[in-house]
Protein backbone atom coordinates (compact mmCIF):
# COMPACT_ATOMS: atom_id res chain seq x y z
CA UNK A 1 0.00 0.00 0.00
CA UNK A 2 2.77 2.17 1.37
CA UNK A 3 5.03 1.49 -2.50
CA UNK A 4 2.10 2.17 -4.73
CA UNK A 5 1.14 5.40 -2.76
CA UNK A 6 4.39 6.79 -3.24
CA UNK A 7 4.68 5.49 -7.28
CA UNK A 8 1.33 7.17 -6.97
CA UNK A 9 2.53 10.52 -5.73
CA UNK A 10 6.04 10.49 -7.89
CA UNK A 11 4.24 10.59 -10.94
CA UNK A 12 2.07 13.66 -9.81
CA UNK A 13 3.27 17.27 -9.42
CA UNK A 14 4.17 17.80 -5.42
CA UNK A 15 1.64 19.68 -4.35
CA UNK A 16 2.77 23.40 -2.50
CA UNK A 17 0.10 22.59 0.42
CA UNK A 18 -1.93 20.04 1.66
CA UNK A 19 -3.68 18.12 0.06
CA UNK A 20 -6.19 15.14 -0.31
CA UNK A 21 -6.04 12.88 -3.00
CA UNK A 22 -7.76 8.92 -3.91
CA UNK A 23 -7.15 6.23 -5.90
CA UNK A 24 -7.69 2.60 -5.92
CA UNK A 25 -5.37 0.27 -5.22
CA UNK A 26 -5.90 -3.42 -5.84
CA UNK A 27 -9.85 -2.66 -6.30
CA UNK A 28 -10.75 -0.99 -3.36
CA UNK A 29 -10.78 2.69 -2.94
CA UNK A 30 -7.97 4.80 -0.28
CA UNK A 31 -8.17 8.18 0.61
CA UNK A 32 -5.03 10.08 1.28
CA UNK A 33 -3.44 13.44 2.89
CA UNK A 34 -0.54 14.88 1.62
CA UNK A 35 1.23 17.90 3.30
CA UNK A 36 4.09 19.76 2.64
CA UNK A 37 6.65 20.22 5.59
CA UNK A 38 10.37 22.12 5.29
CA UNK A 39 11.95 21.95 9.23
CA UNK A 40 15.09 23.24 10.99
CA UNK A 41 17.14 22.75 8.32
CA UNK A 42 15.92 23.64 4.98
CA UNK A 43 15.06 20.06 4.34
CA UNK A 44 11.28 19.59 2.78
CA UNK A 45 9.73 17.08 3.37
CA UNK A 46 6.15 15.30 2.22
CA UNK A 47 3.90 14.21 4.59
CA UNK A 48 1.42 12.05 3.58
CA UNK A 49 -1.26 10.00 5.29
CA UNK A 50 -3.42 6.81 3.39
CA UNK A 51 -6.58 4.76 4.76
CA UNK A 52 -8.57 2.50 3.31
CA UNK A 53 -12.36 3.21 2.04
CA UNK A 54 -13.41 0.04 4.71
CA UNK A 55 -11.21 1.12 7.19
CA UNK A 56 -11.75 4.37 7.43
CA UNK A 57 -16.28 3.56 7.51
CA UNK A 58 -16.48 0.10 8.69
CA UNK A 59 -19.51 -1.02 9.50
CA UNK A 60 -21.13 2.04 8.53
CA UNK A 61 -22.54 1.08 5.27
CA UNK A 62 -24.11 -2.30 6.95
CA UNK A 63 -25.77 -0.34 9.60
CA UNK A 64 -27.03 2.57 6.78
CA UNK A 65 -28.54 -0.53 4.78
CA UNK A 66 -30.03 -1.56 7.75
CA UNK A 67 -31.30 1.45 9.01
CA UNK A 68 -33.30 1.53 5.59
CA UNK A 69 -34.27 -1.91 5.58
CA UNK A 70 -35.91 -1.25 9.12
CA UNK A 71 -37.11 2.38 8.17
CA UNK A 72 -39.03 0.63 5.18
CA UNK A 73 -40.25 -2.20 7.17
CA UNK A 74 -41.60 0.50 10.25
CA UNK A 75 -43.56 2.33 6.95
CA UNK A 76 -45.04 -0.39 5.84
CA UNK A 77 -46.35 -1.19 8.65
CA UNK A 78 -47.42 2.01 9.63
CA UNK A 79 -49.92 2.45 6.18
CA UNK A 80 -50.89 -1.13 6.97
CA UNK A 81 -51.89 0.17 10.35
CA UNK A 82 -53.48 3.44 8.97
CA UNK A 83 -55.43 1.76 6.30
CA UNK A 84 -56.77 -0.59 8.79
CA UNK A 85 -57.59 2.41 10.98
CA UNK A 86 -59.04 4.75 8.16
CA UNK A 87 -61.12 1.32 6.93
CA UNK A 88 -62.57 1.37 10.12
CA UNK A 89 -63.52 4.88 10.20
CA UNK A 90 -65.06 5.13 6.24
CA UNK A 91 -66.30 1.53 6.35
CA UNK A 92 -69.65 2.69 8.06
CA UNK A 93 -69.73 5.88 6.75
CA UNK A 94 -69.42 4.80 3.15
CA UNK A 95 -72.21 2.05 4.52
CA UNK A 96 -74.14 4.89 5.66
CA UNK A 97 -73.91 6.51 2.47
CA UNK A 98 -75.03 3.51 0.82
CA UNK A 99 -78.02 2.89 2.27
CA UNK A 100 -79.22 6.27 2.42
CA UNK A 101 -79.17 6.44 -1.71
CA UNK A 102 -81.18 3.29 -1.29
CA UNK A 103 -83.62 4.61 0.88
CA UNK A 104 -84.07 7.92 -1.67
CA UNK A 105 -84.85 5.50 -4.27
CA UNK A 106 -87.63 3.95 -2.41
CA UNK A 107 -86.13 1.00 -1.40
CA UNK A 108 -87.02 -0.03 1.72
CA UNK A 109 -85.31 -3.44 1.93
CA UNK A 110 -81.76 -2.51 1.38
CA UNK A 111 -79.56 -4.05 4.38
CA UNK A 112 -79.07 -1.18 7.52
CA UNK A 113 -75.22 -0.78 8.15
CA UNK A 114 -73.44 -2.41 10.91
CA UNK A 115 -72.02 -0.08 13.98
CA UNK A 116 -67.94 0.53 13.69
CA UNK A 117 -65.55 -0.28 16.27
CA UNK A 118 -64.92 4.03 16.99
CA UNK A 119 -67.37 5.80 19.22
CA UNK A 120 -67.86 8.36 16.80
CA UNK A 121 -69.05 6.25 13.67
CA UNK A 122 -70.87 4.06 16.14
CA UNK A 123 -72.92 6.81 17.45
CA UNK A 124 -73.25 7.76 13.70
CA UNK A 125 -74.30 4.23 12.35
CA UNK A 126 -76.93 3.94 15.36
CA UNK A 127 -78.86 7.14 14.81
CA UNK A 128 -78.79 6.69 10.99
CA UNK A 129 -80.62 3.10 12.04
CA UNK A 130 -82.95 4.33 14.55
CA UNK A 131 -84.12 6.98 12.00
CA UNK A 132 -84.35 4.48 9.53
CA UNK A 133 -86.50 2.58 11.30
CA UNK A 134 -89.07 5.30 12.12
CA UNK A 135 -88.84 6.48 8.64
CA UNK A 136 -89.94 2.91 7.58
CA UNK A 137 -92.62 2.94 10.13
CA UNK A 138 -94.00 6.18 9.28
CA UNK A 139 -93.85 5.21 5.43
CA UNK A 140 -95.76 1.90 5.92
CA UNK A 141 -98.41 4.47 7.67
CA UNK A 142 -98.32 6.71 4.75
CA UNK A 143 -98.03 3.92 2.38
CA UNK A 144 -101.45 2.31 4.02
CA UNK A 145 -103.39 5.68 4.01
CA UNK A 146 -102.60 6.29 0.60
CA UNK A 147 -103.54 2.39 -0.95
CA UNK A 148 -106.69 2.17 1.82
CA UNK A 149 -109.64 4.34 2.64
CA UNK A 150 -109.27 5.28 6.31
CA UNK A 151 -113.47 5.19 7.12
CA UNK A 152 -114.40 1.91 5.13
CA UNK A 153 -110.52 0.00 4.91
CA UNK A 154 -111.36 -1.04 1.51
CA UNK A 155 -108.96 0.07 -1.38
CA UNK A 156 -108.74 3.60 -2.31
CA UNK A 157 -108.14 4.78 -5.86
CA UNK A 158 -104.13 4.34 -5.41
CA UNK A 159 -105.05 1.06 -3.85
CA UNK A 160 -107.04 -0.28 -6.75
CA UNK A 161 -104.76 0.83 -9.43
CA UNK A 162 -101.61 -0.35 -7.62
CA UNK A 163 -103.09 -3.96 -6.70
CA UNK A 164 -104.08 -4.22 -10.42
CA UNK A 165 -100.61 -3.28 -11.65
CA UNK A 166 -99.45 -6.51 -10.05
CA UNK A 167 -102.46 -8.48 -11.52
CA UNK A 168 -100.66 -8.85 -14.94
CA UNK A 169 -103.55 -8.53 -17.73
CA UNK A 170 -106.83 -7.45 -17.42
CA UNK A 171 -109.44 -8.74 -18.81
CA UNK A 172 -112.46 -8.78 -16.30
CA UNK A 173 -115.10 -5.85 -15.63
CA UNK A 174 -114.87 -3.04 -13.41
CA UNK A 175 -118.44 -1.36 -12.29
CA UNK A 176 -118.47 2.26 -10.48
CA UNK A 177 -120.98 2.94 -7.88
CA UNK A 178 -121.92 5.92 -7.46
CA UNK A 179 -124.74 7.31 -4.48
CA UNK A 180 -127.77 9.49 -5.97
CA UNK A 181 -128.07 12.64 -4.21
CA UNK A 182 -125.64 11.37 -1.27
CA UNK A 183 -124.80 15.35 -0.62
CA UNK A 184 -128.61 16.03 0.28
CA UNK A 185 -128.15 12.40 2.66
CA UNK A 186 -125.28 13.84 4.52
CA UNK A 187 -126.81 17.51 5.33
CA UNK A 188 -130.11 16.35 6.41
CA UNK A 189 -128.39 13.58 8.52
CA UNK A 190 -124.90 15.16 9.52
CA UNK A 191 -121.55 13.96 8.17
CA UNK A 192 -120.81 11.76 11.07
CA UNK A 193 -123.87 9.53 10.60
CA UNK A 194 -123.25 9.89 6.45
CA UNK A 195 -119.80 8.19 7.62
CA UNK A 196 -121.94 5.75 9.46
CA UNK A 197 -123.78 4.92 5.90
CA UNK A 198 -120.88 4.94 3.76
CA UNK A 199 -119.28 2.07 6.30
CA UNK A 200 -122.30 -0.42 6.75
CA UNK A 201 -122.62 0.05 2.50
CA UNK A 202 -118.82 -1.06 2.33
CA UNK A 203 -120.02 -4.05 4.37
CA UNK A 204 -122.56 -5.24 2.46
CA UNK A 205 -120.52 -4.81 -0.84
CA UNK A 206 -117.88 -7.25 1.19
CA UNK A 207 -120.35 -9.82 1.81
CA UNK A 208 -121.86 -9.30 -1.70
CA UNK A 209 -118.80 -10.15 -3.50
CA UNK A 210 -116.07 -12.88 -3.11
CA UNK A 211 -112.25 -12.78 -3.00
CA UNK A 212 -112.46 -12.65 -6.83
CA UNK A 213 -113.23 -8.86 -6.40
CA UNK A 214 -111.44 -5.73 -5.79
CA UNK A 215 -113.58 -3.18 -3.94
CA UNK A 216 -112.60 0.39 -3.44
CA UNK A 217 -113.94 3.78 -2.49
CA UNK A 218 -112.64 5.92 -4.98
CA UNK A 219 -114.67 9.29 -3.49
CA UNK A 220 -116.72 10.84 -1.32
CA UNK A 221 -119.58 8.96 -2.97
CA UNK A 222 -118.42 6.32 -5.18
CA UNK A 223 -117.32 3.08 -5.00
CA UNK A 224 -115.57 0.43 -7.85
CA UNK A 225 -116.12 -2.97 -7.84
CA UNK A 226 -113.06 -4.50 -10.06
CA UNK A 227 -114.46 -8.32 -10.83
CA UNK A 228 -110.62 -10.02 -12.08
CA UNK A 229 -112.07 -12.97 -14.06
CA UNK A 230 -113.43 -12.58 -17.14
CA UNK A 231 -117.28 -11.91 -17.28
CA UNK A 232 -120.33 -13.14 -19.58
CA UNK A 233 -122.86 -11.17 -20.50
CA UNK A 234 -125.19 -13.08 -17.80
CA UNK A 235 -122.14 -12.67 -14.70
CA UNK A 236 -122.34 -9.21 -15.56
CA UNK A 237 -126.11 -8.64 -15.29
CA UNK A 238 -126.14 -10.99 -12.28
CA UNK A 239 -123.68 -8.53 -10.39
CA UNK A 240 -125.96 -5.48 -11.34
CA UNK A 241 -128.93 -7.40 -9.40
CA UNK A 242 -126.80 -8.09 -6.69
CA UNK A 243 -125.54 -4.36 -6.46
CA UNK A 244 -129.32 -3.09 -7.22
CA UNK A 245 -130.58 -6.02 -4.30
CA UNK A 246 -127.76 -4.18 -1.84
CA UNK A 247 -129.26 -1.08 -2.07
CA UNK A 248 -132.74 -1.85 -2.55
CA UNK A 249 -133.26 -2.42 1.58
CA UNK A 250 -133.29 1.05 3.59
CA UNK A 251 -130.43 1.47 5.54
CA UNK A 252 -130.53 1.75 9.56
CA UNK A 253 -128.37 4.75 10.78
CA UNK A 254 -129.62 5.25 14.72
CA UNK A 255 -132.92 4.37 14.18
CA UNK A 256 -133.64 6.68 10.94
CA UNK A 257 -133.82 4.78 7.93
CA UNK A 258 -132.90 5.85 5.23
CA UNK A 259 -133.49 4.23 1.06
CA UNK A 260 -130.30 4.97 -1.06
CA UNK A 261 -130.57 4.86 -5.21
CA UNK A 262 -127.07 4.19 -6.82
CA UNK A 263 -126.26 4.64 -10.92
CA UNK A 264 -124.16 2.29 -12.59
CA UNK A 265 -120.96 2.88 -15.03
CA UNK A 266 -119.51 -0.50 -16.40
CA UNK A 267 -116.69 -1.27 -18.33
CA UNK A 268 -115.28 -4.39 -19.72
CA UNK A 269 -113.82 -4.81 -23.00
CA UNK A 270 -111.03 -2.29 -23.29
CA UNK A 271 -107.70 -2.77 -25.29
CA UNK A 272 -105.72 -1.45 -21.85
CA UNK A 273 -103.75 -3.12 -18.61
CA UNK A 274 -104.04 0.25 -16.80
CA UNK A 275 -106.43 0.29 -14.16
CA UNK A 276 -106.78 4.73 -14.24
CA UNK A 277 -108.09 4.46 -17.86
CA UNK A 278 -110.17 1.72 -16.62
CA UNK A 279 -111.28 4.30 -13.66
CA UNK A 280 -111.99 7.31 -16.18
CA UNK A 281 -113.67 5.22 -18.83
CA UNK A 282 -116.00 4.00 -15.61
CA UNK A 283 -116.59 7.86 -14.62
CA UNK A 284 -117.52 8.42 -17.92
CA UNK A 285 -120.36 5.87 -18.13
CA UNK A 286 -121.20 7.09 -14.18
CA UNK A 287 -122.07 10.14 -15.44
CA UNK A 288 -123.58 9.54 -18.70
CA UNK A 289 -125.81 7.04 -16.56
CA UNK A 290 -126.56 10.55 -14.25
CA UNK A 291 -127.13 12.49 -17.08
CA UNK A 292 -129.75 10.00 -18.55
CA UNK A 293 -131.51 9.31 -15.27
CA UNK A 294 -130.87 5.44 -16.52
CA UNK A 295 -129.33 2.76 -14.10
CA UNK A 296 -126.68 1.89 -15.55
CA UNK A 297 -124.78 2.38 -18.67
CA UNK A 298 -121.86 0.48 -20.33
CA UNK A 299 -118.77 2.65 -21.43
CA UNK A 300 -118.46 3.66 -25.09
CA UNK A 301 -115.74 5.21 -26.60
CA UNK A 302 -117.95 7.90 -27.74
CA UNK A 303 -118.98 8.59 -24.42
CA UNK A 304 -115.29 10.25 -24.22
CA UNK A 305 -115.97 12.35 -26.76
CA UNK A 306 -119.13 13.60 -25.65
CA UNK A 307 -117.28 13.92 -22.02
CA UNK A 308 -114.22 15.93 -23.95
CA UNK A 309 -117.12 18.67 -25.68
CA UNK A 310 -118.22 19.18 -22.03
CA UNK A 311 -115.10 19.82 -20.57
CA UNK A 312 -114.90 22.28 -23.41
CA UNK A 313 -117.96 23.84 -22.96
CA UNK A 314 -117.09 24.46 -19.48
CA UNK A 315 -114.20 26.33 -19.77
CA UNK A 316 -115.91 28.33 -22.37
CA UNK A 317 -118.99 28.93 -19.97
CA UNK A 318 -117.45 31.63 -17.86
CA UNK A 319 -116.30 33.58 -20.67
CA UNK A 320 -119.58 33.81 -21.86
CA UNK A 321 -121.54 34.64 -18.61
CA UNK A 322 -118.90 37.73 -18.61
CA UNK A 323 -119.57 38.46 -22.54
CA UNK A 324 -123.40 38.27 -21.42
CA UNK A 325 -124.08 35.64 -24.04
CA UNK A 326 -126.78 34.00 -22.16
CA UNK A 327 -130.19 35.77 -23.14
CA UNK A 328 -134.05 35.01 -22.54
CA UNK A 329 -136.37 33.63 -25.04
CA UNK A 330 -140.29 33.41 -24.28
CA UNK A 331 -143.03 31.38 -24.83
CA UNK A 332 -146.22 32.19 -24.62
CA UNK A 333 -148.56 30.52 -21.87
CA UNK A 334 -152.02 31.19 -22.98
CA UNK A 335 -155.62 31.20 -21.49
CA UNK A 336 -156.85 28.10 -23.41
CA UNK A 337 -160.49 30.01 -23.41
CA UNK A 338 -159.97 32.87 -24.64
CA UNK A 339 -156.69 32.31 -26.41
CA UNK A 340 -155.21 35.75 -25.05
CA UNK A 341 -151.44 35.98 -23.96
CA UNK A 342 -151.75 36.09 -20.24
CA UNK A 343 -148.19 35.69 -19.88
CA UNK A 344 -144.34 33.90 -20.84
CA UNK A 345 -141.93 31.44 -19.67
CA UNK A 346 -138.60 33.14 -19.86
CA UNK A 347 -135.94 30.28 -20.70
CA UNK A 348 -132.52 30.31 -20.78
CA UNK A 349 -130.43 30.26 -24.42
CA UNK A 350 -126.61 30.42 -25.26
CA UNK A 351 -125.74 32.39 -28.48
CA UNK A 352 -122.75 31.82 -29.14
CA UNK A 353 -120.70 33.95 -31.63
CA UNK A 354 -118.80 30.72 -32.76
CA UNK A 355 -121.50 28.00 -32.07
CA UNK A 356 -124.34 29.67 -32.62
CA UNK A 357 -127.25 29.04 -30.62
CA UNK A 358 -126.76 26.31 -27.93
CA UNK A 359 -129.17 23.91 -26.52
CA UNK A 360 -130.27 24.29 -23.24
CA UNK A 361 -130.16 20.29 -22.92
CA UNK A 362 -126.15 20.57 -23.08
CA UNK A 363 -125.52 23.58 -21.06
CA UNK A 364 -127.81 23.24 -18.54
CA UNK A 365 -126.56 19.86 -16.68
CA UNK A 366 -123.14 21.48 -16.74
CA UNK A 367 -124.22 24.75 -15.54
CA UNK A 368 -125.85 22.76 -12.60
CA UNK A 369 -123.00 20.62 -12.04
CA UNK A 370 -120.07 23.72 -12.36
CA UNK A 371 -121.96 25.72 -9.93
CA UNK A 372 -122.78 28.29 -12.92
CA UNK A 373 -126.33 28.03 -12.94
CA UNK A 374 -126.64 30.37 -10.26
CA UNK A 375 -125.04 32.89 -11.65
CA UNK A 376 -126.97 32.32 -14.91
CA UNK A 377 -130.46 32.25 -13.55
CA UNK A 378 -129.04 35.55 -11.99
CA UNK A 379 -128.66 36.97 -15.50
CA UNK A 380 -132.16 35.53 -16.96
CA UNK A 381 -134.44 36.76 -14.35
CA UNK A 382 -132.37 40.29 -14.43
CA UNK A 383 -132.69 40.50 -18.21
CA UNK A 384 -136.59 39.37 -18.42
CA UNK A 385 -137.74 41.56 -15.91
CA UNK A 386 -135.90 44.80 -18.00
CA UNK A 387 -137.86 43.07 -20.56
CA UNK A 388 -141.16 42.84 -19.09
CA UNK A 389 -141.36 46.22 -18.25
CA UNK A 390 -140.23 47.63 -21.44
CA UNK A 391 -142.80 45.27 -23.05
CA UNK A 392 -145.72 46.71 -20.72
CA UNK A 393 -144.84 50.21 -21.35
CA UNK A 394 -144.04 49.61 -25.05
CA UNK A 395 -147.82 47.96 -25.00
CA UNK A 396 -146.83 44.63 -26.00
CA UNK A 397 -147.38 42.78 -23.30
CA UNK A 398 -150.54 44.15 -20.76
CA UNK A 399 -149.76 45.38 -17.58
CA UNK A 400 -151.18 41.87 -15.35
CA UNK A 401 -149.16 39.80 -17.61
CA UNK A 402 -146.89 36.90 -15.53
CA UNK A 403 -143.42 36.63 -16.14
CA UNK A 404 -142.24 33.06 -15.27
CA UNK A 405 -138.61 32.82 -14.02
CA UNK A 406 -136.92 29.46 -13.57
CA UNK A 407 -135.63 29.36 -10.08
CA UNK A 408 -132.90 26.68 -9.40
CA UNK A 409 -132.73 24.65 -6.19
CA UNK A 410 -129.53 26.55 -5.60
CA UNK A 411 -130.61 30.19 -6.16
CA UNK A 412 -133.45 28.65 -3.66
CA UNK A 413 -130.98 27.82 -0.55
CA UNK A 414 -128.92 31.17 -1.00
CA UNK A 415 -128.64 33.24 2.01
CA UNK A 416 -128.93 36.68 0.11
CA UNK A 417 -131.72 35.44 -2.14
CA UNK A 418 -134.06 37.70 -0.52
CA UNK A 419 -131.96 41.06 -1.23
CA UNK A 420 -131.31 39.60 -4.74
CA UNK A 421 -135.01 39.83 -5.58
CA UNK A 422 -135.98 42.96 -3.87
CA UNK A 423 -132.97 44.99 -5.95
CA UNK A 424 -133.57 42.98 -9.35
CA UNK A 425 -137.40 44.52 -8.81
CA UNK A 426 -136.78 47.62 -7.40
CA UNK A 427 -133.67 48.43 -10.37
CA UNK A 428 -135.93 47.39 -13.09
CA UNK A 429 -139.32 48.87 -12.24
CA UNK A 430 -141.22 45.25 -12.30
CA UNK A 431 -144.09 44.72 -9.78
CA UNK A 432 -143.88 41.78 -7.26
CA UNK A 433 -147.58 40.47 -8.61
CA UNK A 434 -146.13 40.47 -12.51
CA UNK A 435 -143.15 37.91 -11.32
CA UNK A 436 -143.23 34.36 -10.97
CA UNK A 437 -140.43 32.04 -10.06
CA UNK A 438 -140.91 28.59 -11.01
CA UNK A 439 -138.93 25.80 -8.61
CA UNK A 440 -138.84 22.14 -10.69
CA UNK A 441 -140.48 19.75 -8.45
CA UNK A 442 -137.72 16.84 -8.74
CA UNK A 443 -135.31 19.07 -7.65
CA UNK A 444 -137.07 19.84 -3.88
CA UNK A 445 -136.25 17.70 -0.94
CA UNK A 446 -139.13 16.83 1.12
CA UNK A 447 -139.34 18.43 4.44
CA UNK A 448 -136.34 20.63 4.13
CA UNK A 449 -137.28 23.53 6.49
CA UNK A 450 -135.00 25.63 4.62
CA UNK A 451 -136.83 25.52 1.35
CA UNK A 452 -140.28 26.05 2.96
CA UNK A 453 -139.09 29.04 5.16
CA UNK A 454 -137.45 30.49 1.57
CA UNK A 455 -140.53 29.90 -0.51
CA UNK A 456 -142.60 32.08 2.01
CA UNK A 457 -140.51 34.65 2.07
CA UNK A 458 -140.68 35.35 -1.49
CA UNK A 459 -144.60 35.05 -1.34
CA UNK A 460 -144.08 36.94 1.62
CA UNK A 461 -142.55 39.34 -1.04
CA UNK A 462 -145.77 39.35 -3.25
CA UNK A 463 -143.92 36.84 -5.77
CA UNK A 464 -145.96 34.03 -7.15
CA UNK A 465 -144.12 30.35 -7.49
CA UNK A 466 -145.22 27.73 -9.79
CA UNK A 467 -144.01 24.21 -9.05
CA UNK A 468 -142.53 23.14 -12.45
CA UNK A 469 -142.83 19.78 -14.25
CA UNK A 470 -145.42 19.08 -11.62
CA UNK A 471 -146.06 14.77 -11.38
CA UNK A 472 -141.96 14.00 -12.16
CA UNK A 473 -140.89 13.89 -8.76
CA UNK A 474 -141.52 11.94 -5.75
CA UNK A 475 -142.93 14.53 -3.41
CA UNK A 476 -145.41 13.00 -1.33
CA UNK A 477 -148.56 15.34 -0.94
CA UNK A 478 -148.56 16.02 2.56
CA UNK A 479 -145.09 17.90 1.43
CA UNK A 480 -146.69 19.75 -1.11
CA UNK A 481 -149.65 21.08 1.38
CA UNK A 482 -146.67 22.59 3.39
CA UNK A 483 -145.85 24.52 0.02
CA UNK A 484 -146.37 28.09 -0.64
CA UNK A 485 -147.16 28.10 -3.78
CA UNK A 486 -149.64 29.53 -6.18
CA UNK A 487 -149.61 27.20 -9.69
CA UNK A 488 -148.27 23.75 -10.75
CA UNK A 489 -147.27 23.16 -14.20
CA UNK A 490 -148.24 19.67 -15.58
CA UNK A 491 -145.56 18.11 -17.28
CA UNK A 492 -145.34 17.37 -21.23
CA UNK A 493 -144.53 14.02 -20.92
CA UNK A 494 -148.60 13.40 -19.02
CA UNK A 495 -150.19 15.96 -22.28
CA UNK A 496 -148.07 13.84 -25.06
CA UNK A 497 -150.40 11.59 -23.89
CA UNK A 498 -154.02 12.44 -23.55
CA UNK A 499 -156.55 10.93 -25.29
CA UNK A 500 -160.34 10.94 -25.91
CA UNK A 501 -160.77 7.40 -24.83
CA UNK A 502 -159.04 7.58 -21.48
CA UNK A 503 -158.93 11.06 -20.79
CA UNK A 504 -160.96 10.69 -17.22
CA UNK A 505 -158.63 7.94 -15.92
CA UNK A 506 -155.04 9.98 -17.17
CA UNK A 507 -152.78 11.63 -15.14
CA UNK A 508 -153.71 15.15 -15.91
CA UNK A 509 -157.01 13.91 -14.81
CA UNK A 510 -155.59 12.78 -11.16
CA UNK A 511 -153.65 15.72 -11.14
CA UNK A 512 -156.28 19.01 -11.93
CA UNK A 513 -158.80 16.44 -9.49
CA UNK A 514 -156.15 16.26 -6.85
CA UNK A 515 -155.67 20.28 -6.73
CA UNK A 516 -159.27 20.55 -6.77
CA UNK A 517 -159.70 23.25 -3.51
CA UNK A 518 -156.18 23.75 -3.01
CA UNK A 519 -156.89 27.15 -4.83
CA UNK A 520 -153.88 27.24 -7.35
CA UNK A 521 -153.58 28.06 -10.96
CA UNK A 522 -152.71 24.63 -13.40
CA UNK A 523 -150.68 25.26 -16.51
CA UNK A 524 -150.29 22.56 -19.07
CA UNK A 525 -146.85 22.10 -20.38
CA UNK A 526 -145.76 20.78 -24.36
CA UNK A 527 -149.07 21.48 -25.74
CA UNK A 528 -148.58 20.80 -29.59
CA UNK A 529 -151.75 19.84 -31.00
CA UNK A 530 -155.24 21.79 -31.11
CA UNK A 531 -156.86 18.47 -29.67
CA UNK A 532 -154.36 17.70 -26.74
CA UNK A 533 -155.72 21.94 -26.47
CA UNK A 534 -159.36 20.66 -26.32
CA UNK A 535 -159.16 18.35 -24.16
CA UNK A 536 -157.10 20.03 -21.28
CA UNK A 537 -160.22 22.60 -21.57
CA UNK A 538 -162.66 19.89 -21.00
CA UNK A 539 -160.23 19.05 -18.07
CA UNK A 540 -160.84 22.26 -17.07
CA UNK A 541 -157.42 23.00 -17.05
CA UNK A 542 -157.32 27.10 -18.36
CA UNK A 543 -153.88 27.34 -19.08
CA UNK A 544 -151.25 25.98 -21.26
CA UNK A 545 -147.88 26.62 -23.53
CA UNK A 546 -146.47 25.24 -25.90
CA UNK A 547 -145.47 24.56 -29.80
CA UNK A 548 -149.18 24.60 -31.00
CA UNK A 549 -148.59 28.87 -30.15
CA UNK A 550 -145.05 29.71 -30.29
CA UNK A 551 -141.53 28.50 -29.80
CA UNK A 552 -139.43 29.98 -27.38
CA UNK A 553 -137.82 33.41 -29.04
CA UNK A 554 -135.84 36.33 -28.22
CA UNK A 555 -137.94 39.70 -26.82
CA UNK A 556 -137.13 41.07 -30.35
CA UNK A 557 -138.89 38.59 -32.66
CA UNK A 558 -142.14 38.26 -30.06
CA UNK A 559 -144.67 37.17 -32.50
CA UNK A 560 -147.26 39.73 -32.70
CA UNK A 561 -149.64 37.20 -34.63
CA UNK A 562 -150.15 34.12 -32.75
CA UNK A 563 -152.72 32.24 -35.75
CA UNK A 564 -153.44 29.08 -33.14
CA UNK A 565 -154.50 31.17 -30.22
CA UNK A 566 -158.04 30.31 -30.15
Amino acid sequence: MIQATAQYISHRTLPTEAKHLTNHILGERYFKYITPYQDQYGLKWYIGVAISESALLGKMPEAQQNSWIIALVISSLGIMLGLITFNRVVTPITSTANAAKQLSTGDWNSELPRSGNIYETTMLVQAFNEMTDSLKISFHKIQSQLLYDSLTKLYSREGLVDTCDKLGPMNGCLLLIGINKFREINDSMGHIRGDQLLIIIAERLKSAFDDNALIARIGGDEFALYLCEPQSNEEISFAISRIQQIFSAPYTIEQDSVLIQVSLGIVKDIDSDNMTLWLRNGSIALSNTKQDQAMFSYYKPEMADISRKRTQMHAKMKNALERQEFIPFYQPIVDLNTGKIIGAEALARWISPTAGLISPLDFIPIAEENGFIGAIGQHILTQACNDTVKGIKESKWDENFHLHVNLSVNQLSQHDLLSILKETLSTSGLSANNLTLEITESRLVDNDPVTIENMQAIRDLGIHIAIDDFGTGYSSLAYLHKLPFDCLKIDRTFVNKLNKQQLDNSIVAAIINMTRGMNVELVAEGIETVEQAELLKQLKCHQGQGFLYSRPLPYEEWPTDLVNMK
